[in-house]
């Protein structure tokens, strides 16, 4: 059993546009790099709009030459000096109070639930989920369902789709008689659509751009709307009041040169892209207003202050599920320690029985009171060390006891072979 480590940056840390320059565009490429880095016997890749987030079982603490990969899949050569790692219980601590919806920008959302199972099945898929990181993260997965089905926190939950739609309903007075456009027919941009016929029920006029077609033509035939390919988005971008941007694709689809045709206009669009999808040079021409996930914080600042003795709930279940689930890894831990000291301390009592037997020339039954007084020695002294590791296992340096298991077996491998 290895250590468990999380190398993180998320919008608790840093805004949106410095995240995503940390951005890995292939995620099976990354992760297969990294899992190939010696040491490293477990990984599993967190990526959504406002963290990257690399969960690790390792057999070493230095974790420069994953940065180091990262820096280089990503093209950010300042990880180095940004990137925060956790360690064991606080890296642990981090995942479950992540599945339980604490850590998110929209408090209790359950996207980031999907999200975590969908990057634990990829790593599954590839061979990359280590015994311990698949403990881990299905005790994770687990407390999220639990929090949301023990407190209210999920049933008040407001996602990131569902706060902007409010946004622009606050600013424009409701979205009755506007024109809508959607550019992006996805996870992010279903919501949006959703939201926007959930919560206004007349005079809708809505546009879903996509790169697929058949799949803007699907959801405009499921909510209502007019279908477009992305070539037609200049055609009628001029009409449109507000826009919603929620593709994933790596360059800006939302450009200076595009958004200047709405000079003039008053329009309102929101960029819930990552990485961004509107240059930020579109907010410099005069009429437009773009707003960003990071513009969004306020508002979700301000809806998770009405969820505060949710939250507390939800906090306090978590701390509870790691405590228990601590202790059990612990215990695991323990016997695995204990069962490798064992293999080792029988490895040394045979051989040592052995060449008193072939200096002394024992006959067959003096040997055999020599091996049954060799065995009853060792359990009166292990027997004493396994019990007492048993009952002191919060106190006990586990790298401590590594280290020093480490050493013994070099010294006896050292021995052998002189």
């Amino acid at each position: 059993m290895g250590y468990i480590a999380v190398a993180m940056m998320n919008y608790k840390m840093f805004p949106l546009y410095r995240i995503e320059k940390a951005f890995l565009k292939n995620k099976e490429t990354a992760l297969r790099r990294i899992s190939s880095i010696n040491g490293i016997t477990g990984t599993v890749l967190i990526q959504t709009c406002n963290r990257v987030e690399i969960f690790l079982e390792t057999e070493i603490r230095d974790l420069s030459d994953v940065i180091k990969a990262w820096e280089e899949l990503s093209g950010d050569r300042k990880l180095s000096q940004d990137v925060e790692i956790a360690w064991e219980e606080e890296a642990i601590r981090h995942l479950f109070r992540l599945a339980a919806g604490l850590e998110s920008m929209a408090i209790g959302e359950n996207e980031i639930l999907h999200q975590i199972k969908e990057a634990y099945i990829l790593s599954s898929k590839l061979s990359l989920l280590s015994r311990d990181l698949r403990s881990i993260f299905d005790e994770a997965l687990k407390v999220g369902k639990r929090v949301r089905s023990s407190t209210s926190l999920g049933k008040k939950r407001i996602s990131i789709a569902e706060m902007a739609v409010e946004v622009a309903e606050r600013i424009l007075g409701g979205l009755q008689d506007r024109v809508i456009m959607v550019i992006g027919a996805g996870e992010t941009g279903s919501a949006v659509i959703e939201n926007i016929n959930m919560r206004n029920k007349r005079n809708l006029r809505i546009m879903i751009a996509n790169r697929t077609y058949d799949r803007a033509v699907q959801l405009a035939n499921s909510f209502g709307g007019i279908a477009l390919k992305l070539d037609d988005v200049d055609r009628f971008l001029p009409v449109v009041d507000v826009v919603f941007v929620t593709t994933s694709a790596p360059h800006y689809i939302i450009t200076k040169e595009r958004a200047s045709k709405l000079e003039g206009r008053s329009t309102l669009i929101f960029d819930l892209s990552m990485p961004r999808n509107v240059d930020p040079e579109a907010s410099r021409i005069k009429g437009i207003k773009v707003i960003t996930i990071d513009d969004l914080r306020e508002y979700l600042d301000e809806e998770a202050s009405k969820k505060l003795e949710d939250i507390k709930r939800a906090e306090d279940f978590v701390e509870k599920s790691l405590e228990n689930f601590l202790e059990k890894r612990r215990r695991s831990w323990a016997e695995e320690i204990i069962s490798n000291f064992c293999r080792m301390v029988e490895e040394a009592r045979k051989e040592e029985l052995m060449e008193a037997i072939r200096i002394l020339g024992c006959d067959e039954e003096t040997a055999k009171v020599m091996d049954r007084m060799s065995k009853a020695m060792i359990k009166r002294i292990v027997g004493c060390l396994v019990d007492n590791l048993r009952r002191n296992l919060s106190s006990i340096d586990r790298a401590t006891i590594e280290l020093i298991l480490s050493d013994y077996t070099k010294k006896e491998k050292s021995r052998r072979l002189g």
